[in-house]
Formats: C-alpha cells, structure tokens, sequence
C-alpha cells in the first residue's frame, strides 16, 4: 500500500475540518457525548509518540510518518467525528445504508468484469483462481468492503420495512460481489456478522430463512458467472485456501502463517521500537506484510503501539452498554464492527476504512446509548423531585 493520499483520505481530513470549525462555532457547546476523552487522548499520545520512532528507524521515515498520520486520522479524528456527526439513531441507520450502497457498488464492478473482461475496470485486479476485484484495487479489499455490506445487510432484512426491497437487492449484490471476490477471509467475517446476530437474539426461524434463500440465490449467480470464467467456487476456494488441493501449492493460510512466524521473532528482538510503516521495512518476510492487524501493529510499530491500537479497536465493545440496549440497531452496528474485526485476524488492515468506519460508527453508537441513559436519569430524578414538592 503506497503512501500517497487517496481520494478517500482527502475526504475524511475535509470532514475533519469542517467538523473542527463547526464545533469552534458551537457557541457554549461541546462535542455531544458523555464518553470520556482521556482514554482517546493516551492512545493518540501513544500512537504519535512510538509511531514516530519505529519511523526514524525505518527504510523510509517520510513515508513511514506518512502512515502513522493516515492511521491517526482514522483511528483518533475519524471517530471524534462520528460521535459529533451522527447523534441519533436515525443518523446511524443513514450512515449504515450509505455503507451497504458503497458495498455494493464496489462489488457490482465484478459483474462489469464477467462481462467486458478482467481489464474493464482500470486498476482493478484478476487474481488467481478468477477472483475478481471490483471498483477496488485488489481482491482482498472487495472481500472486506463486500463482508461489511453483508453484515450490514442481514441487520436491514431483519428489520424490514419499506426500504427493505432496495436492502435486500444490495446486500444481494454484495454477497455476489464476496462470493466473485474469492475472499475467504469475507467470508468468514460474514458468518461471523451472522453468528453475533444470533446471539444477540435477532436472527429467527423467518429470517433464517429468508436470508438461506438470499444466499442460495448469490451461491446461484455466482456459480454460473464462474463456470463461465473458470473460476473457483466458495467450497474449492477454501480446499485451496487451507492448502488441502494441489498438493498445497496455492495455500494462502499458509503463506499467511509465514508471516506471522516472521514478524514474531522480529517482535521479541525489538519489542518497543517497532519497524516502520512503509512497504519495505513494514514487511517482515521481505514481500507481504503480517496478515494480522495485532501483529502487524506490534511489528511496525511496537507493543505499545500495538496496545493503543487494540484499545481503540475494542473500547466500544466495552462498557455494558451492549447487554442494556438489545435493540436491532446497536446489535447491527457492532455486528458490522465486529465482522470488520474478524476480517483483520487474516489481513492487512492498519488503514483500511472498512475496519475504522464501522469502528467510528460504534462509538457514535455507544456515545448515543450513553447519552440516552444519562437524560433518563436526569429526567427520572427531576420528576422524583417534582413529586417530593408536590407532596
């Protein structure tokens, strides 16, 4: 991954901008949460501080710096910005959909691929087994996009209503796209996404059901679009993946686990002072960086970068929170988030907007909640006042 800004990083520091004046002229106001800052405010000294030496010591410190302010920007200033951006339910629900519409784009260009050719797309990526790109540069990151736009989705069936005919032709599509992707790791992420519906009690016998048809459908769609292309299906993709075809020849759970056993080494020697971030010093092996996030944050940055990074990842799990609010909207957000997370055990993700977006709309999420349980308070005190008066 270069260290050139994108169109998206362009984006999110504007947004940050445009939220930081916006804020300045609130006049009496402050940031509209109840959750504290401090933790925020250590984990950005943190990431800054033995960011920047794993980056003097790199191959390439500008461009090593380069990546510790892109995941400060995600990590810290995009979910400042969630929480002041989206203070209601109904802006999560907004937030979430614009999510699936992105998803599904990303994943519609594999459709233009099947059709025009694997070079239809410019920049786009055929890998091996015909697993196709999308609108995105590689098959991993459709993978990704795809597995946040089916967690997404299942929370949107569920709940139905009247946009539930555009739900579910977009979670269609991104299930598609994931299946076109060859994305193994998205697919896990999916299942996972649907294992924390189930736990949290969402997914009944009807919407079992209709999301089983759902995937028989994608399963469907895809298979001829693959036999066309000569490209594996979901069963053959994992035999591959897991090393059980071909001799183990094009095992990527192999080569995966290649990684971590370079990088660990590399970790114990310099536990402190990671690596660098930038695409040579951040690769352990030498060609792939760690395909793990925790991994990869302890090698490039250090453990206690690593420590700072994990908190921000898991902090709004935290809290209780989750076990007051059962509703279908908070289980949909941290299903998404946790499906992005589960997808980071087995990739690369240190920048990736599809783990800090859905990460960011979570803490939107928790600083409603808590809000919401802080004027519940206020309100039920004020009206046990009222009645000590009265009487």
């Amino acid at each position: 991954m270069g260290g050139a800004l994108t169109v998206g990083d362009v984006l999110i520091l504007f947004s940050v901008v445009v939220t930081s004046v916006a804020a300045a002229l609130t006049r009496g106001g402050r940031m509209p949460t109840s959750v504290a800052v401090e933790g925020s405010a250590i984990a950005l000294l943190m990431l800054v501080v033995f960011g920047t030496l794993s980056a003097i010591g790199s191959s390439d410190p500008a461009a090593s710096m380069e990546f510790v302010t892109r995941i400060v920007v995600i990590a810290i200033a995009l979910p400042w910005v969630a929480r002041w951006v989206l203070v209601e339910p109904a802006h999560l629900e907004r937030a979430l959909r614009w999510l699936l519409l992105g998803s599904a784009f990303s994943a519609s260009g594999t459709l233009l691929q099947v059709a025009l050719g694997g070079g239809a797309i410019a920049g786009s990526q055929v890998g091996t087994d015909g697993r196709l790109s999308g609108w995105t540069g590689h098959v991993s990151d459709l993978g990704g996009i795809a597995a946040m736009g089916v967690a997404i989705g299942i929370g949107f069936l569920l709940k139905g209503g009247k946009w539930l005919p555009i739900h579910t032709a977009l979670l269609a599509l991104s299930a598609v796209g994931l299946i076109l992707s060859g994305s193994v790791s998205g697919m896990i992420a999916s299942f996972a996404a649907a294992g924390f519906y189930l736990v949290r009690g969402h997914i009944r016998v009807r919407g079992f059901v209709v999301a089983g048809l759902l995937g028989v459908a994608a399963l469907a769609i895809t298979s001829t679009l693959q036999s066309a292309t000569d490209a594996l299906n979901p069963w053959e993709r994992l035999l591959r993946t897991l090393g059980l075809t071909d001799g183990g020849a094009y095992s990527t759970s192999e080569s995966r686990a290649d990684t971590f056993a370079a990088a660990i080494p590399q970790i114990i020697q310099s536990p402190i002072v990671g690596h660098g971030f930038d695409g040579v010093s951040g690769s352990p092996d030498g060609l792939f960086p760690a395909h793990n996030i925790l991994i990869g944050a302890a090698f490039q940055g250090g453990l206690i970068f690593c420590a700072a990074l994990s908190y921000l990842l898991v902090r709004n799990f935290r809290g209780g929170w989750m076990r007051v609010n059962r509703d279908l909207m908070s289980s949909q957000v941290a299903a998404t988030a946790f499906a992005a997370l589960v997808f980071a055990m087995t990739a690369p993700s240190l920048f990736n907007r599809y783990l800090w977006l859905p990460v960011a709309i979570l803490g939107a999420a928790k600083a409603i909640a808590i809000n919401r349980e802080t004027q519940d308070r206020r309100t039920d005190r004020f009206s046990a006042g009222a009645a000590v008066v009265r009487t």
